[in-house]
């Protein structure tokens, strides 16, 4: 749930292409939305055991919602929750459209298949999104939403420790590239970002070992699948 809490904070880079000045407004929207969540994360909280003891907490599956009935009635528990259902609604279209840019690129690379670079008069790439929205209604007709947010956390922590690796990778092979602007504590903090994420993952792994399995599942059947396709495009396929 942590995890779900902060992400999202660099999603502003799926849509890079899309900004007129990405090198300028990314780093600065890292830096005010990590910021933003981290302080209102701690405010919430600091909040929420200032009117509930510890104990309590633990046991409440929604805490801010009993820290609300204890502080102003019962009434502002059912608040509460309305307000949760509408802020989990709110970032879908978000969760919809990062994936769909994804597989986008990925098209438009020769890595999946063409009829996923095609965008409508908008500029929308309509059969990525759809794609997209087929897997999801598959893996939540066949997974609780508490599963789901387990499912996505392992796949969250894989993916970003696969971004660590791969900037690693990328600065080592290609070190003359164009980069609008330096990574503070380069290489050190990436590795030990790095080391932290594998840390969270062997985590992940040894308490859900479900959703370990599935989304390792997931990636073994990926591969050959992405082999067929750079195949088929007359790609090469690429790999650290």
């Amino acid at each position: 749930m942590i995890l779900s809490t902060y992400d999202g904070w660099m999603a502003v880079s799926f849509f890079a292409e899309e900004d007129e000045d990405p090198a300028k407004n990314i780093p600065r929207s890292y830096f005010i939305g990590a910021i933003t969540i981290i302080i209102l994360y701690l405010l919430i909280n600091g909040a929420v055991l200032y009117v509930l003891p510890l104990s309590e907490v633990a046991k409440s599956p929604l805490a801010a919602s009993a820290a609300a009935a204890v502080a102003f009635g019962s009434w502002s528990s059912t608040l509460i929750n309305i307000i949760a259902v509408f802020s989990i609604m709110s970032i879908l279209n978000a969760y919809m459209m990062i994936p769909s840019r994804i597989l986008f690129g990925l098209s438009r690379e020769g890595f999946f298949t063409s009829y996923g670079a095609v965008v409508n008069k908008g500029g929308t790439p309509y059969i990525s999104l759809i794609i997209c929205y087929v897997v999801t209604i598959i893996f939540i007709l066949y997974n609780t939403y508490e599963q789901l947010f387990s499912l996505a956390a392992v796949m969250l922590t894989i993916v970003t420790a696969f971004s660590f690796a791969s900037l690693l990778r990328l600065r080592k092979k290609e070190p003359d590239l164009y980069r609008p602007y330096r990574a503070w504590g380069y290489p050190y903090m990436t590795i030990l970002a790095l080391t932290v994420t594998i840390v969270l993952f062997i985590g992940f792994a040894i308490s859900d070992l479900r959703s370990f399995l599935i989304v390792s599942a997931l990636f073994i059947v990926s591969y050959p699948f992405y082999v067929l396709i750079t195949k088929l495009n007359g790609v090469k396929a690429q790999g650290l």
